[in-house]
């Protein structure tokens, strides 16, 4: 007797992914970058979701944990990720988007 395996039919990245069944407009709003980040940071499709975006031209989106602008020079990718623990979303301000999240930014204020 052989063991019978049961194996779930073949899934696409983007159902796996944390943000799955949300309104994809939550992800355009400045105001929503930081929770949406916070599911990027968990998502197990986060590296595929992040390709997708680079290759589709998208603009005006949070994906992959990152921001996608557009301007008169060109499109840019933005991370929305500390570049110092790679586990927190950036600090966030009306105007600016930091490189590192408060504690990280906190812990190098302090060093200097």
């Amino acid at each position: 007797m052989t063991a019978l395996q049961i194996t779930k039919p073949h899934q696409s990245w983007w159902e796996q992914a944390e943000c799955r069944g949300l309104d994809p407009s939550w992800f355009e709003s400045r105001l929503m970058w930081h929770k949406a980040v916070q599911r990027c940071i968990v998502c197990p499709v986060r590296a595929q979701c992040l390709d997708d975006a680079i290759h589709s031209g998208d603009v005006g989106v949070v994906r992959g944990a990152s921001w996608f602008t557009g301007s008169r020079r060109g499109r840019q990718v933005l991370s929305l990720v500390c570049e110092a623990c790679g586990s927190r979303p950036v600090a966030f301000t009306r105007s600016t988007v930091s490189r590192h999240c408060p504690t990280c930014r906190r812990y190098r204020c302090q060093m200097r």
